[in-house]
């Protein structure tokens, strides 16, 4: 049986190293790398992606070789890569922060959804969930709401 050699010339197989290039590796830490920053930072964390560009131009004159053109475009688009993980984190935390609290007495109205047991809760999950104020306001919410009960009779 002959042993399968790899392309030397090959982008993806170049050289003897530790960390040879792979590219949806770096794809993913970069999108998880802007979730990261975005939680920490916030929308702050854009300004990376003005820095990013100025230092993949450096390293292009730096090195001058003609791959090194294809180097700072795998850069950018994982700085795209980076950008979609700050806005879509940002978008999502957006959503929970324009959610309607209530700090006042309510009544909790559902469907009682599914129900778990432990040695010491019953959990309770409702859908449908709509909440009416003491003022009267229906806000009806397409989100689950689980309720613990602790002691007591288990429900079935």
């Amino acid at each position: 049986m002959e042993k399968i050699k790899r392309a030397d010339n090959h982008l993806f197989y170049r050289g003897d190293r530790v960390l040879n290039f792979r590219p949806l590796v770096f794809v993913s830490l970069s999108f998880g790398l802007g979730i990261f920053l975005s939680f920490l930072w916030g929308i702050r964390a854009l300004w990376l992606c003005l820095v990013w560009p100025i230092v993949c131009i450096f390293a292009l004159f730096w090195r001058r070789k003609e791959k090194s053109v294809w180097l700072v475009l795998f850069s950018l688009a994982l700085c795209l890569v980076f950008s979609v993980g700050v806005f879509s984190f940002g978008m999502r935390i957006n959503q929970f922060e324009q959610s309607p609290a209530l700090a006042e007495k309510c009544v909790v109205r559902g469907t009682l959804e599914r129900i778990d047991h432990s040695q010491k809760t019953d959990a309770l999950t409702f859908g449908e969930v709509v909440l009416i104020t003491e003022t009267g306001q229906r806000i009806e919410t397409n989100f689950y709401i689980r309720v613990y009960v602790y002691g007591g009779t288990h429900y079935n």
